[in-house]
C-alpha cells in the first residue's frame, strides 16, 4: 500500500507538475517568505516528514502541522489558522496547492 501511494505521489511530483515543490519552496524563502505546511494526508508525523525529506524540502519548512495531530482538516479556517501559528502567524499568507483539485 505504501509503495503504490508513494508512486502516485512520485507522479503528481514528477509529471503533473510546471514545477517542483523544492523549487516553489526555494524561490519564497528567496523572497523571505517563511514557509509552513499543513498536509491533509491522513497519517502520523514522521510519515510526512519523510515525505518531505524525499522531497527535498525538509530545510525550508519553517513549520508545520498535521491533520493527525489537529481537531480541523481543510478548508476549515482553523486548519489554515494552526499553520500559520506554526510560522509564528505571519501579515500575509497564501495557501499553496501541491496539486489541482479533482
Amino acid at each position: 500500500m505504501t509503495a503504490a501511494e508513494d508512486e502516485i505521489w512520485r507522479r503528481s511530483r514528477d509529471e503533473h507538475t510546471s514545477g517542483t515543490l523544492l523549487e516553489v519552496f526555494a524561490g519564497l524563502r528567496e523572497r523571505g517568505t517563511r514557509i509552513g505546511c499543513s498536509p491533509t494526508r491522513c497519517g502520523p508525523r514522521d510519515r510526512h516528514e519523510r515525505i518531505f525529506v524525499r522531497d527535498g524540502v525538509q530545510h525550508l519548512i519553517d513549520g508545520a502541522v498535521y491533520t493527525s495531530e489537529i481537531p480541523w482538516t481543510k478548508p476549515h479556517p482553523e486548519a489554515f489558522r494552526a499553520a500559520m501559528a506554526a510560522v509564528g502567524y505571519p501579515s500575509r499568507a497564501t495557501a499553496l496547492r501541491r496539486r489541482p483539485p479533482v
